[in-house]
């Protein structure tokens, strides 16, 4: 008999304010949430090029299963502030909210009413970042 092997994924969820001119400090007191990671426009990057935008973001934990929901409900869970806030600050700072998931395998790609809803009122663009090894 042949066995079929069967991966998990591994799941996590990132939302991030990406912009040109704007100060991560700001974005963090705006919306009372620490920031997991802050990019700054003039890092130089290893091929020796600056960065370029600024970025702020948040990240949910490492979820290992079948489908993005669980770790796109942490991420969700996570901020602070409501939708209408987090759409304010992006038009204030000239900014783009992305939410991007990354995984390891591919898991089943499905949001929930609650989660389209989510990035619909904060104007986020969704983004996938697939790996299979």
């Amino acid at each position: 008999m042949s066995q079929i092997r069967v991966e998990l994924a591994h799941i996590q969820a990132h939302l991030t304010l990406v912009g040109e001119d704007f100060d991560p400090a700001d974005i963090t007191l705006e919306t009372g949430i620490n920031p997991t990671y802050i990019r700054h426009k003039d890092e130089i990057l290893r091929n020796g090029r600056a960065f370029g935008h600024y970025e702020w973001g948040i990240e949910s934990s490492m979820h290992i299963g079948f489908e993005i929901k669980p770790a796109v409900k942490e991420l969700i869970s996570m901020v602070a502030c409501d939708t209408a806030t987090l759409a304010a600050i992006a038009r204030k700072h000239n900014a783009q909210w992305n939410v991007l998931i990354y995984t390891r395998c591919s898991p089943a790609m499905v949001f929930d009413a609650e989660q389209i809803k989510f990035f619909a009122e904060i104007g986020a663009s969704v983004g996938f970042d697939n790996y299979c090894m």
